[in-house]
């Protein structure tokens, strides 16, 4: 999450981000997975520049690492990480 939030604003993502942050952070682990996929579609489709450029394919594997972690940890997630 780090990375991206370093990232975001560079690969004019920084919006899509805060909603997903947003929603992490209020224990919507389904809308945070939902917006991930969103967030990598954008990175993928990224008009002006490929998707293999150094910083897309980074953001995309912190994207997937991300969603893979709230898809193997949902009951911990949805509490929003607090117990």
């Amino acid at each position: 999450m780090v990375h991206l939030r370093r990232t975001g604003p560079t690969l004019d993502v920084g919006a899509d981000l805060d909603v997903v942050l947003d929603a992490f952070a209020h224990g919507e682990s389904a809308i945070a997975t939902a917006r991930l996929e969103q967030l990598d579609r954008r990175l993928a489709s990224r008009p002006g520049a490929p998707p293999g450029t150094p910083f897309a394919l980074r953001a995309r594997a912190s994207v997937l690492a991300i969603a893979e972690a709230l898809a193997q940890h949902p009951s911990y997630f949805a509490g929003g990480g607090h117990g």
